[in-house]
């Protein structure tokens, strides 16, 4: 029945904000996957209180609060905008994905605004370790790139595209969000930090990593004139060591290559005028992964 589908996802919702009050230190989401795989493209939203979807029942009724048609992304990113979704581009591919105005990985105001994160490695789906132990990846780095090439302001997550009952435990790689010192764990502070794109990607749960841009956090977008400087902050608890750096630059809005800039954790230069994003990748000597969110430098000539 078209009720039921309401009310598990009312459910949900609820379980998600009764376990999160009673449990102050941790944040507890529920949400939804939207897409298909074939000429689609999945999608996270994490914040809707409404289910979208476009199918239906025998009785012609909707399975879903909300009628969001099969693989209109633009529609999809409109829709999101003006609710104040905030979404994940999940495993996608370089091509025949998340179609609009005829292409694939195509840019939309819209779709700038409201989509996030990219999901720059994942571990594999049908994983039923819980040691942490898997080491089955899929890397989506070329297609994120895409979509910074093409202009969308996107972070790097990685997640764990659990099909089992092992959420969370099948690999130590993590997602960081940073949420500013003082301010309460929550729904909206999540949200907010998702918004300013204050995350990192890391196969190591136990390493984290910040680039900073003349002092501006990743994540922003800002104007600057003569040189730059910008700077990988690595930590690691568990005494990780880094084997290798690596600045990556490419410019929004050009549909072109991403490419090494340096391979100094400390680099400073002048940029080209014009727009640019720059985004730090960090290898430790065990060969785990991190990646930074990119900042956004509009290079102005000094006056």
């Amino acid at each position: 029945p078209a009720a039921l589908a309401h009310q598990l996802y009312r459910k949900g919702l609820e379980a998600a904000a009764g376990y999160s009050a009673a449990h102050p230190d941790f944040l507890a989401l529920y949400g939804m996957e939207w897409g298909v795989i074939d000429k689609g493209g999945h999608i996270n939203i994490f914040n809707s209180d409404q289910l979208l979807g476009w199918e239906k029942n025998g009785k012609g009724e909707l399975l879903a609060d909300v009628l969001t048609p099969r693989s209109d992304y633009p529609s999809l990113y409109t829709l999101m905008r003006e609710r104040g979704w905030i979404g994940q581009f999940n495993h996608p591919s370089s091509s025949g994905q998340f179609m609009a105005g005829g292409a694939a990985l195509d840019y939309t105001a819209d779709g700038d605004e409201a989509m996030a994160l990219c999901e720059v490695v994942n571990s594999t789906a049908f994983s039923v370790n819980d040691k942490e132990g898997e080491t089955r990846r899929s890397n989506f780095e070329g297609a994120c790139n895409k979509l910074l090439e093409a202009g969308f302001h996107v972070a790097f997550s990685t997640n764990q595209d659990n099909h089992c009952a092992n959420w969370g435990t099948a690999s130590g790689n993590r997602t960081g969000v940073l949420i500013p010192n003082g301010v309460a764990l929550g729904r909206d502070s999540f949200i907010d930090a998702l918004k300013a794109r204050r995350v990192f990607a890391t196969m190591d749960k136990g390493s984290q990593l910040v680039l900073t841009a003349n002092g501006h956090l990743m994540g922003e977008r800002f104007s600057n004139s003569g040189p730059l400087t910008l700077v990988t902050n690595f930590a690691s608890v568990t005494g990780k060591q880094v084997a290798a750096v690596a600045i990556m630059e490419g410019v929004p809005g050009r549909g072109g290559v991403v490419t090494q800039l340096s391979s100094e954790a400390t680099t400073t230069f002048t940029p080209a005028p014009g727009a640019h994003f720059y985004y730090a990748k960090v290898t430790q000597a065990d060969g785990n992964v991190l990646w930074s969110a990119p900042v956004w430098v509009n290079q102005v000539e000094a006056p």
